[in-house]
């Protein structure tokens, strides 16, 4: 009996697992859910890294922009695909005016209007011909019917055959206008013949306003729209196939393939354009990369001559002469040629982010999110990047006090550069110190340099002054009366340079000064009074040089010490200027005082009534030469002065 039960049990335990297992095969080949159909096109591997932020410059004389170029993005990824180039790595939109801005801008127009036999224009213009939302079904089920050489009929054509196409959506409800590329495509369990399961139907599609990702557009079966699963608001009425299509030869973009070594290769600058263009041409913005070590890129014309839209986002490419380490970078400088004036250019700037880009990396490293505006008068942004630390005894700023005197500096176009000499003879240039501004006449003003590393002071050897007068009868002249330099740092707050009277003017527009510091018991500088009797000296081409001799025979010259300035009679002018080095005041042996006179009957004459020169510097406050009259000639131009 036992045994019976339990064949019995053994009996029916078999045939519940052959039913099961039956249950299991019949389930197994019940008919599946249609997977999607996929062309291979990936757009983690094939979009663009960038999304479409575009604002286009149509047609400028009359202002007129328009927005994206969805088109032009969604043409290129197929000519890429297809091309078999590589796409490019830039994860930023190139700005107006690049080679790949101009490329995606020609395709976008080749998307709508062909190749001029066939174009799109006639399929956007049809669903715009809809009395009252009288044909929205009509429009709706277009994109939904798979009859003969209707939509998703055109859309199998390319898929079937692996071959990605380009989709026109039709925009409602204040969505724009929109081209994608459909890459795929599922139907569910919908049979494309307008009955049920509308509500299965997907496209799959790499949209340029995505890069990088595929999204799933869908019917939205009660309000007869499509619309993306992932969300965005977006609705698009239905859709079209672009038959006309053909593929191009897209350009070779090589940046971004950097090696890995870690260095910066290219500053990218991302630039909100507010309410005042850029206008481009000949007004654009140059940029001044400044490493630590003193060295300088200078990248002009960062915007390519291209108009930036007002209202606009576009990024400035900068690629690196020489690729650094992040760490290496102090700061840019950012400066416009704008000629200023009634018909000069303005820019707002309204904001700038800056990207470092480089193998493995793009990293944003500094905002400005204050707005800045570009003028004739108003040129220069320097954006601080790295923090310089200087040890004790070095200085990392300099202050610049320039004091003008009866003629202005004009500034706009008619600026002061600086330059600042280093011991190892690296220089680092201040392109337009007075910021485009004009200094008036009797005027005292005060600017600040930040260096680009941190040194001692007597490192910095000289300053130059260079102005970009033009000359002739437009021309600007600038009287500086002084000027002084204070460095200031750890533990260090001095003054290292300073300077009398220059007059510049369109022929004589530089100014070098040496930076000697004061050593204790010698002497820097040296400071000449003169006393004009009764005969003055001209000035203009009529002008004094003076020769220093030192002990060994070096000499230092300082040409036209008067500035160019006439010297009345009766007068009396202290000028002052520093030696190229610091010396015993006993190692000065001569001075020459010699003239630049023409003579004959139109020559310049001068009666000088005396001259005192003292050596200046750290406990040092001497006369070391004294002269009394002496006429100057063009027959009699110099006269030596000699102790003893």
């Amino acid at each position: 009996m036992k045994t019976r039960n339990t064949f019995a049990r053994l009996s029916i335990t078999i045939i519940l697992a052959t039913l099961a297992y039956g249950g299991l095969v019949a389930a197994s080949i019940q008919p599946a859910t249609p997977s999607p159909v996929l062309t291979d096109f990936d757009p983690m591997k094939r979009d663009f890294a960038f999304g479409n932020s575009f604002k286009n410059d149509f047609i400028p004389a009359v202002d007129w922009t328009t927005g994206g170029l969805c088109g032009g993005m969604s043409y290129a990824m197929l000519d890429y695909y297809y091309s078999g180039v590589a796409v490019p790595l830039q994860p930023f939109p190139p700005a107006n005016g690049t080679t790949l801005y101009n490329y995606l801008y020609q395709r976008q127009k080749e998307s709508l209007l062909g190749d001029g036999l066939v174009s799109n224009v006639g399929k956007w213009m049809e669903l715009r011909i809809n009395p009252g939302g009288a044909r929205n079904t009509e429009f709706f089920h277009w994109g939904l019917s798979a009859k003969k050489g209707e939509r998703i009929d055109e859309l199998k054509s390319f898929i079937d055959n692996g071959k990605p196409a380009v989709l026109g959506l039709y925009g409602i409800d204040g969505t724009a206008d929109h081209q994608v590329v459909a890459i795929g495509y599922d139907m569910g369990r919908y049979k494309g013949d307008l009955g049920a399961h509308m509500e299965d139907f997907k496209i799959l599609v790499a949209d340029p306003n995505y890069p990088g990702t595929t999204r799933k557009l869908v019917p939205n079966v009660k309000g007869e729209y499509f619309e993306y699963v992932e969300g965005g608001g977006k609705k698009y009425r239905t859709y079209f196939v672009d038959q006309i299509y053909r593929v191009h030869q897209p350009p070779r973009i090589t940046n971004g393939h950097f090696p890995d070594d870690g260095l910066v290769h290219e500053i990218i600058l991302e630039c909100y354009t507010g309410q005042d263009d850029l206008r481009g041409g000949n007004d654009n913005i140059n940029l001044v990369v400044n490493l630590m070590d003193a060295t300088q890129e200078v990248h002009k014309n960062i915007n390519v001559n291209a108009r930036w839209i007002n209202n606009s986002h576009n990024y400035a490419e900068v690629v690196l002469d020489r690729p650094v380490k992040f760490e290496r970078i102090a700061n840019l400088t950012l400066n416009d040629t704008f000629t200023g004036g009634f018909n000069g250019d303005n820019w707002d700037l309204d904001s700038l982010h800056v990207y470092t880009w480089g193998n493995g990396f793009y990293n944003q490293v500094k905002s400005v999110e204050n707005r800045t505006r570009f003028t004739g008068e108003n040129k220069v942004l320097e954006v601080p990047i790295n923090n310089i630390v200087a040890g004790p005894g070095e200085v990392k700023r300099l202050w610049f006090t320039v004091n003008t005197g009866s003629d202005d500096l004009r500034g706009v176009n008619d600026n002061l550069n600086v330059t600042i000499h280093f011991r190892d003879g690296k220089t680092q240039q201040i392109t337009n110190a007075n910021d485009g501004q004009r200094w008036v006449d009797n005027t005292s003003h005060q600017f600040q340099v930040d260096l680009n590393r941190a040194v001692k002071p007597d490192y910095i050897t000289s300053i130059d002054f260079r102005t970009t007068f033009t000359g002739g009868a437009g021309g600007d002249n600038w009287n500086m009366d002084s000027m002084s330099v204070r460095a200031q740092g750890n533990q260090v707050d001095r003054i290292i340079a300073s300077h009398g009277y220059k007059r510049f003017t369109g022929d004589d527009k530089f100014l070098s000064i040496p930076v000697t510091l004061a050593v204790a018991g010698k002497a820097n500088k040296l400071e000449l009074t003169f006393k004009t009797g009764d005969d003055d000296l001209r000035g203009g081409n009529d002008n004094l040089n003076v020769i220093v001799h030192f002990r060994g025979g070096r000499t230092q010259i300082v040409r036209n010490i008067n500035g160019g300035q006439k010297w009345d009679n009766g007068s009396t002018h202290v000028q002052t200027f520093v030696l190229d080095q610091a010396v015993d005041p006993s190692d000065i042996v001569e001075i020459d005082l010699r003239t630049t006179f023409g003579g004959g009957a139109g020559g310049d004459n001068w009666n000088m009534s005396s001259v005192s020169i003292k050596a200046i510097g750290e406990g040092v406050d001497a006369e070391i030469f004294k002269h009394g009259f002496n006429r100057f000639t063009g027959d009699n131009g110099m006269l030596r002065l000699t102790n003893g």
